[in-house]
């Protein structure tokens, strides 16, 4: 886990060196990578879906977080606060 913690603190450490010369150019740099990034992301999430079943995509079903919220009053805002921290930054 360290070494993972290392190579994101030397990525952001050169990203932000970087940014000096215009985010433009910036983001002419990390866009493809992150394109690519997102592409593998959605192909794992397609074949994990088609390999494990389609029950997950209920979980857009907005009547669900009704019930949590019904069970677990305080848990629910709290996990909801928790999520819009993570939204946030």
């Amino acid at each position: 886990a360290g070494e993972v913690v290392m190579i994101s603190v030397a990525f952001l450490i050169v990203l932000f060196s970087l940014q000096r010369f215009g985010t433009s150019k910036v983001g002419l740099a990390v866009g493809p990578a992150l394109f690519i990034w997102f592409c593998c992301l959605s192909g794992i999430g397609i074949y994990n879906i088609m390999q494990y079943g389609t029950e997950v995509l209920r979980a857009f079903n907005p009547i669900y977080i009704y019930y949590y919220f019904e069970r677990n009053p305080t848990q629910a805002w709290m996990s909801l606060g928790g999520c819009l921290l993570c939204a946030t930054g």
